[in-house]
């Protein structure tokens, strides 16, 4: 039975970069370059224009970065990552807020650019904000999305073999596309995009790094907090996982149900663990229906 949650990041990046980026505009619309580029090792910044959605345009720069694909392995070749960054408004700013989405296959950029712009913009009063997109995902190269798609039948129990008929072959697949295309799916990992974000701050000549992170974005913040601690000023966790955490006990799911139940229980509330005993009864009596509205 496939495992998805012990799939290589480079083929889970790649499974997830297409959905985090449904509804997300084109980078032309978020985007309009209003001047030549300036290179600096290996670093590019344009003078653009950015659009956030039913927001007013704002003078900004967008930057490629090019990377190490394996640091260890210097004959591996080079990824180039991009980000946009919106211009502080304070005199004496603090170092660099660092957005890193979630996923992994989240973006940056679109989400600079979505409904979570007023948030940045505030931001902008403290220091510089970035939108950063992780290696393999929206507007880096490769930017992997996988072909093809995958469909699970709505009219029958979601059970681990329906799953693994239904996406399991799409994933292998996947990992076929990008392997037959030179692209090492074993550098796309964690460790490596930890390091990605200690050029990115070394390129913008920045002493510290602030980073804003949600969801595994805040995987990757608290593995370069490990890797690089004298280069991070502050965290900003949201959905926090860290980097070992990713496997979860289930004697830890139960401290938390515990911990939960005396909250409850000391506030005249019923247990959380009597409800979902009395949901879990409900459900071994038969199919539960309910109205979705």
């Amino acid at each position: 039975m496939v495992q998805f949650r012990l799939m290589p990041i480079g083929v889970f990046a790649a499974v997830l970069a297409g959905s985090c980026t449904v509804g997300a505009r084109n980078l032309q619309d978020l985007i309009k370059e209003v001047g030549e580029p300036v290179v600096a090792g290996r670093l590019t910044v344009t003078p653009i224009m950015f659009h956030p959605e039913d927001h007013r345009a704002v003078e900004a720069e967008r930057g490629h970065l090019s990377v190490p694909v394996d640091r260890d392995r210097p004959d591996a070749g080079e990824l180039k990552l991009h980000f946009v960054r919106l211009p502080t408004k304070a005199e004496h700013p603090r170092a660099p807020i660092v957005y890193l989405a979630g996923g992994p296959g989240g973006s940056g950029t679109a989400s600079l650019g979505g409904d979570r712009f007023p948030l940045f913009d505030a931001l902008r009063d403290v220091a510089d904000v970035i939108g950063f997109d992780q290696r393999g995902t929206w507007n880096t190269e490769p930017y992997m999305v996988c072909p093809g798609s995958w469909n699970l039948s709505l009219d029958a129990p979601l059970t681990a073999e329906l799953i693994e008929a239904g996406i399991a072959p799409w994933v292998h697949e996947c990992h076929r596309h990008w392997s037959d295309q030179g692209v090492d799916l074993d550098a796309f990992n964690t460790r490596e995009s930890a390091r990605d974000l200690e050029d990115l701050r070394i390129g913008l000549g920045a002493d510290k790094l602030n980073l804003l992170a949600i969801s595994y974005g805040t995987h990757l913040a608290l593995e370069f907090a490990r890797s690089f601690p004298e280069s991070l000023e502050r965290l900003v966790l949201a959905g926090t996982e860290g980097p070992d955490h990713s496997l979860k006990s289930p004697d830890d799911i139960a401290v938390v149900l515990q911990r939960l139940d005396d909250y409850f229980r000391s506030n005249g509330l019923p247990a959380v663990t009597t409800r979902a005993e009395r949901v879990l009864n409900d459900l071994s009596r038969g199919d539960v229906r309910t109205r979705v509205i």
